[in-house]
């Protein structure tokens, strides 16, 4: 499971300079989520879980458009190579379950370190 804080941490903050706009607004709409649920404490409730999965399918959307894609390899063989964006953003949708998680379950936490 990928805990929604790996998104808004260093590593992917650094990966988001270089991805654009799009990803910043990920990360602003996880912290968004995570007010919600009143810090963690909580889970958004059932009638606004729709508005938040299609937020987070327009916001891919809006990445996807943003970020360019796959470029070939110089070498002309092997697998295309995509940006650093472009991996985060095929890692939020491949894992978007993941990812929400911890705003529709209130046992999952929004980070996995313990305080």
């Amino acid at each position: 499971m990928v805990p929604a804080t790996h998104i808004c941490s260093g590593k992917w903050k650094h990966r988001q300079r270089q991805a654009g706009h799009g990803l910043k607004k990920f990360r602003k709409y996880l912290l968004s989520l995570y007010e919600q649920t009143e810090k963690g404490t909580g889970k958004v409730a059932k009638k606004q879980q729709d508005n938040a999965l299609k937020k987070y399918r327009r916001l891919l959307k809006d990445g996807y458009q943003e970020e360019p894609p796959s470029k070939p390899n110089p070498l002309g063989s092997g697998r295309l190579q995509n940006t650093k964006g472009r991996n985060l953003l095929l890692r939020l949708d491949e894992k978007r379950e993941a990812v929400l998680a911890f705003a529709w379950h209130k046992c999952v936490p929004f980070t996995h370190k313990s305080y």
